[in-house]
């Protein structure tokens, strides 16, 4: 086992495993260290007031009615200024201040970004997206993540820029005190005991490296600007010096982590766990809910995540990280449902033959829940009832099961259908369960870093990055990880096509570099599965398709390491 000592900034604030480790091999003891500001309890109590405040301007919003633009009291708070020049128009808001200084307002006809419609009839919005290059690139989307009111993008990125610079430092004072680190944040970094140092010298150190900090801080109430987080002291005693216990640390890949103790017995308790990767599936078992909020408050998952951690530790501990048996667990059996919102058309279509013939209050409407479930694969299914492959279904390709919402998972799959054929009844034999479902999650590759493949342990290398090329994505507006489970939506994909110098560098890299180490146009060609036309249109700078340049770029880089490995000279 290994030590790592923890720092966060922020303080309640869940931090990512940003540059741990692929796999479960590397156990570690952490101290968790915390940044400036509330404590958990009061942002929670402070976002209880904020709710409270929210409900008390929606009750009041029915009185309102065409006056609300021209109160200059709302819900407690008094005007502080408007935004926009006509309130009987689109792009102004009211704004007003509370007691407390949190500032809400009120628009009657909403914002609008300028808008034009296509042959098709879609109406798409103008707009610019900035990145790394020297200029703004203009397009039109149908779809678009709008901007707060206080958006500003320079201040935006000298706050980030400022945090960076921050977690920068304390590595360096960390490396300073003869220790390591495990994990960071924007806001936090968790502090290794890499050496197996003694708890005292491994505390003594870790705070040295948390009050060089101290004159750094800005505010009026003096004190370190990071702090120990709760997850360090036994509950009752936070912030006690006397009472911290670095708790040990299991890291499969970015955001993918738990800090644990064990009990007299040897049972792990777990002190806090990420639940990346898990929340999109429904809970196989029930947990009362006050007990269930209690526990999420407490280490972050609730109870069936807390067991799944457990078996993950159980499998590290016993010299087999591979190994988990997440089957066994209780209630594992059951068929793996995944909760979604039917907030696209698309979506809704899955439930067209299921609705036809029910009443309207039968039907699943739009925006209602509904289930995605996942299939076993072909090879699972010749293990456990060959029969079924020869259904027409299985023939056509594999069961893309869905089903209304349930939220018994066994009720669900009682009523699976295939979404593109919703007359056709999937049987429960079919469906994958929750804990096959989960089987490679502990193997979760960690591609940010070297070393990070789903079979490698230990400590990550940075990986330096040399970009060639850019290519705009939105990772929010293209629901990457809902698609990533219920399959890809035509009317979620976004095409991001890449601009004419970018297409430039990426074909004169590949063109060069097959030239430096003399790869033949026909092995360039059996390697990325393209025919001799695609680089011969490449060569004379035609157009080809995005994928088949990408390939390229990836089959040619790859060669470079290799030729490039092959001919360095040994090092004694």
């Amino acid at each position: 086992m290994r030590q790592p000592a923890y720092l966060d900034s922020g303080a309640g604030r869940q931090s990512d495993t940003e540059i741990f480790h692929p796999n479960i091999h590397m156990l570690e003891e952490c101290i968790d260290v915390g940044g400036e500001g509330l404590g958990a309890d009061e942002i929670l109590q402070r976002r209880a007031g904020r709710r409270q405040r929210r409900l008390q301007i929606l009750a009041d919003l029915p009185d309102l009615g065409a006056h609300v633009a021209d109160s200059d009291h709302l819900a407690g708070g008094t005007f502080f200024f408007d935004l926009g020049d006509d309130q009987e128009k689109e792009n102004f808001e009211r704004k007003f201040k509370d007691p407390e200084g949190i500032i809400f307002d009120i628009s009657r006809k909403g914002w609008s970004a300028p808008r034009t419609t296509a042959s098709d009839g879609i109406a798409r919005e103008c707009m610019l997206a900035y990145s790394a290059r020297d200029h703004a690139a203009a397009f039109k989307w149908k779809k678009f993540e709008k901007r707060g009111r206080y958006f500003h993008p320079l201040l935006a990125t000298l706050i980030t820029g400022g945090a960076r610079l921050m977690l920068a430092l304390a590595e360096r004072q960390v490396l300073n005190q003869g220790l390591d680190w495990a994990l960071c944040d924007t806001d936090s970094i968790a502090i290794a005991n890499v050496e197996m140092l003694p708890p005292e010298e491994f505390k003594s150190r870790a705070l040295t490296a948390r009050d060089w900090f101290t004159d750094l801080n800005p505010y009026a109430e003096k004190g370190p600007i990071l702090q120990l987080e709760k997850v360090d002291f036994p509950i009752d005693h936070d912030g006690e010096l006397d009472y911290l216990v670095p708790p040990q640390f299991l890291a499969l890949s970015a955001k993918r982590y738990v800090l644990f103790n064990h009990d007299d017995t040897g049972k792990p308790i777990i002190r806090k766990a990420s639940g990346h990767g898990l929340g999109h599936l429904l809970e196989p078992y029930d947990e009362p809910p006050d007990l269930r909020r209690e526990r999420i408050k407490r280490i972050g998952v609730p109870l069936w995540q807390e067991d799944f951690w457990r078996e993950i530790i159980r499998a590290a501990e016993s010299g087999n990280p591979d190994t988990v048996a997440f089957d066994t667990l209780s209630n594992f059996d059951v068929p793996a449902a995944s909760r979604y919102a039917a907030t696209t058309t698309s979506l809704l279509d899955w439930f067209k033959a299921y609705n036809a013939g029910k009443p309207y209050a039968d039907q699943v409407k739009p925006f209602n829940f509904m289930l995605s479930l996942q299939s076993k694969s072909r090879i699972e299914m010749a293990a456990t009832d060959m029969t079924a492959l020869r259904d027409p279904l299985w023939k056509l390709r594999t069961p893309r099961p869905a089903a209304p919402y349930f939220k018994n998972p066994i009720k669900a799959g009682e009523h699976a259908f295939d979404r593109e054929q919703p007359n056709s009844r999937i049987p429960v034999s079919w469906l994958k369960s929750h804990g096959r479902s989960l089987i490679r999650y502990h193997l979760h590759s960690e591609r940010k870093f070297l070393d990070g493949e789903d079979d490698q342990r230990g400590t990550l290398r940075r990986r330096h990055v040399y970009a060639l090329a850019f290519q705009l994505i939105g990772k929010e507006a293209d629901n990457f990880e809902e698609r990533e489970f219920i399959g890809d939506d035509e009317d979620d994909v976004i095409e991001h096509p890449l601009a004419g110098n970018n297409l430039s560098k990426l074909r004169t890299f590949v063109l060069s570099t097959q030239k430096k180490f003399g790869i033949s146009n026909r092995d360039l060609c059996k390697q990325v599965h393209v025919s001799h036309h695609t680089i011969k249109m490449l060569r004379a700078r035609q157009r080809i398709s995005d994928g088949s340049l990408f390939n390229l770029v990836r089959a040619i880089e790859l060669i470079r390491r290799v030729g490039e490995t092959m001919t360095e000279p040994s090092r004694q």
